[in-house]
């Protein structure tokens, strides 16, 4: 008889606790914050520090910025990872030295939120810069006093994302919008990159073994850049690639739908050919992933579109482009476009483009385009401006119903994304940023955001802060067209 060959079992590295108020560089705590099974429960149990409603003196046309501060703020779970990040990271605000000097200073801006409401008012009354006007803005008992945000755009404008920033030059909200998320998530993208061997060795032996595994699993994708749209959000809503079969993209109930392929993938040249099953084992499918790292920006925001190029009489069928958003840019123009589900849905329409096959045949390719991930909160730029002939930009000032509660519409989702989501996905409105004049490097910002613990409603404009009735969050605009929203949030529910 062959000799019974006993297998040692694994000796386990002894597993070291973190302690409650034990500080980490960066980049370890944006790991932890996403793979680490055990953080997790401490980022639920986290309570966060009430915000107190401040208004923010317009001095120099820092709207556009002033009003997308004001909505990121009462997006739960962007100022939840700020204050969780924050508290548990050895860094100095505002250093000289800082590696995140853009996460320093938005963390100390909104600081400025949550504070106590007395020591706020006695504070602002007491300041010289502050005109009687703006301390008689908004009342006291409620909200706090205005400040003015100086220091945070001083702060920002030293980084490479923002050193076209002006002082007294308007801007564009929602490119600033971007330009913010970029930046946050570049940062917490460069200092994990930046972790030392010993650090990370240090991490890892406070993770217990199915976390561990997971951040040494992701941590070497991480830094080949080998992380892509599905695995950057950071959960697994039932939509991701090792879930389909042969029809999980094609809706035989919508003669609109491309049929696209998407299975029984093979691996070739840095591409993926996907083959078809036996009936269209000739079909085949290639499938480019746009790559993006995962950050705490990317886990709230991040999305991915799934567009579908079906090429007839070559060899090459179809060709799948899957593309990372953390906003969706909503064309308005169409006139049969009056609601957001409207737009929504012209996301998925058909659009057919003249090209050449391989071959050099001349043919008319099938383009269509389907969300295929979604995210917990989900940012919409209703576009409005766009450039004429002659030069100008021009806006277009059409008024679009929006809701407070929004059912995204199936036709505009992915087959595969309504296959494993049969329930859709709906979404709560928490903030509409507004437009107010006819151009684009004019005009004024102002923004209505939902107060989530007292479930109301608030304006600010500027220095002036007034509760709104929720009815009143879906007017859109004002009568003489000046006004229309530009940027709406909407959190999953």
């Amino acid at each position: 008889a062959s000799p019974q060959v006993q297998i040692q079992p694994k000796r386990e590295e002894r597993l070291i606790p973190v302690l409650p108020n034990v500080m980490e560089p960066l980049g370890v705590v944006v790991l932890r914050f996403m793979f680490d099974d055990a953080f997790s429960k401490y980022i639920d149990s986290v309570k966060l520090p009430k915000i107190v409603p401040r208004g923010l003196v317009n001095t120099g046309n820092i709207c556009f910025m002033s009003s997308i501060m004001q909505l990121l703020l009462y997006c739960v779970p962007f100022y939840k990872t700020l204050n969780v990040i924050a508290k548990k990271t050895m860094h100095t605000l505002m250093t000289s030295n800082s590696k995140s000097p853009l996460f320093d200073a938005t963390v100390d801006f909104y600081n400025n939120f949550n504070v106590n409401l007395d020591d706020i008012n006695s504070l602002s009354n007491s300041n010289t810069q502050r005109s009687q006007h703006d301390r008689e803005a908004t009342p006291q008992r409620e909200f706090g006093e205005s400040f003015t945000p100086v220091e945070f755009f001083k702060a920002i404008s030293k980084s490479s994302r923002f050193q076209h920033l002006k002082w007294g030059q308007q801007e564009d909200a929602e490119e600033f919008l971007g330009f913010l998320l970029d930046g946050l998530h570049e940062e917490f993208t460069s200092n994990v990159k930046s972790l030392t061997d010993d650090e990370i060795k240090q991490f890892t032996k406070t993770l217990d073994e199915s976390s561990r595994q997971k951040v040494l699993t992701n941590l070497r994708k991480f830094h080949v850049g080998e992380f892509n749209s599905s695995e950057s959000s950071g959960k697994n809503d039932g939509n991701v690639d090792d879930h389909y079969d042969d029809d999980d993209d094609v809706d035989a109930d919508d003669d609109d739908n491309i049929n696209a392929y998407d299975h029984n993938d093979e691996f070739n040249g840095g591409e993926w050919q996907e083959v078809g099953s036996e009936k269209k084992k000739k079909r085949f499918t290639a499938k480019r992933t746009v790559e993006v790292k995962p950050s705490p920006i990317r886990r709230i925001f991040g999305g991915s579109f799934r567009s579908v190029l079906t090429i007839p009489k070559n060899k090459e069928a179809q060709s799948i482009t899957l593309d990372p958003f953390q906003q969706v840019q909503l064309d308005i123009s169409d006139s049969d476009i009056k609601t957001l589900e409207d737009a929504f849905v012209q996301i998925s329409h058909v659009e057919e483009i003249p090209m050449k096959t391989s071959k050099g045949v001349e043919v008319v390719a099938k383009k269509q385009t389907f969300v295929d991930q979604l995210p917990d909160v989900l940012i919409i730029h209703l576009k409005r401006f766009s450039f004429e002939s002659s030069g100008r930009v021009e806006k277009l000032k059409k008024k679009i119903q929006y809701p407070h509660l929004f059912q995204i519409p199936t036709k505009s989702l992915s087959p595969r994304t309504r296959k494993f989501n049969p329930d859709g996905f709906q979404y709560k409105l928490t903030g509409v940023v507004y437009h107010h004049g006819m151009g684009s490097n004019g005009g004024h910002y102002t923004v209505d955001v939902l107060r989530s613990v007292e479930g109301e409603w608030v304006r600010i404009d500027d220095v002036t802060i007034h509760n709104l009735k929720p009815d009143d969050v879906l007017v859109k605009g004002d009568e003489e067209d000046v006004k229309t929203a530009y940027i709406l949030m909407y959190q999953k529910v």
